[in-house]
């Protein structure tokens, strides 16, 4: 496989270079919520609280594995479904999940890194559509997964400590620091998660345009091709 750690960053969601989320943030002139006076893990669970409101996100981030930047940007919406973009590399892969499938757009060459030449053949440039069972387009699946992405990043493994509050994407936010890295919670308005830093990685990820609507466009069944009928589990 030309990409092996593929599989890894599709578990997490990533933000493109330029990428601006909108709507995701609260005013600065809005009022100041408490958390700044909160211990850490307090302030995780209003943001997790806060999150765990709404029916949806958009997710972006941006890293780089094996030399390689990558980035995801998906919007996600409680009880299943998501669509967006991932770029590998120069490779971008368009994503769509349902509550019982997932669909995934990309050119022969990146197939050819994930299965035997005959199959990225016959796919082309169509969507493949599996189940979200599916032990090969598993990673893709979890973009559908909203409870879960959100507590991978709001629940700390080990001790959480606050900071001070500081500007982060034009709003006042609060770090808490955990092994895992920071993560910035809105010091005014509702306090949602802003942004997330892991310094292990170098990974950026902001959360944004909380409660918006999410279109999730499945392929038509002309554009698609089942990973079941290849072969491939």
């Amino acid at each position: 496989m030309r990409h092996p750690f593929t599989t890894a960053v599709l578990v997490a969601s990533l933000l493109a270079g330029g990428t601006a989320l909108t709507g995701c943030s609260s005013s600065s002139s809005a009022a100041a919520n408490g958390v700044e006076s909160k211990p850490g893990t307090e302030v995780l669970a209003s943001a997790l609280a806060a999150a765990d409101s709404q029916t949806s996100v958009r997710m972006v981030t941006k890293g780089k594995r094996d030399n390689l930047p990558f980035a995801v940007d998906m919007r996600i919406r409680r009880g299943g479904g998501a669509a967006g973009n991932v770029w590998i590399g120069t490779e971008k892969l368009s994503i769509v999940t349902t509550a019982t499938d997932v669909f995934v757009k990309a050119d022969e060459a990146y197939w050819k890194t994930l299965m035997e030449a005959k199959y990225a053949k016959a796919i082309g440039t169509m969507w493949v559509k599996a189940p979200v069972t599916s032990a090969t387009f598993a990673p893709y699946a979890l973009f559908g997964n909203f409870d879960g992405l959100l507590g991978t990043y709001l629940t700390p493994d080990g001790a959480a400590t606050r900071g001070d509050v500081s500007t982060i994407v034009n709003t006042p936010a609060v770090p808490v620091v955990s092994s895992q890295g920071s993560v910035w919670v809105a010091a005014t308005g509702t306090p949602y998660p802003v942004q997330v830093d892991t310094p292990s990685t170098g990974d950026i990820t902001r959360f944004g345009e909380w409660g918006s609507t999410v279109d999730v466009p499945v392929p038509s069944l002309a554009d698609t091709i089942d990973l079941g009928a290849l072969g491939v589990k």
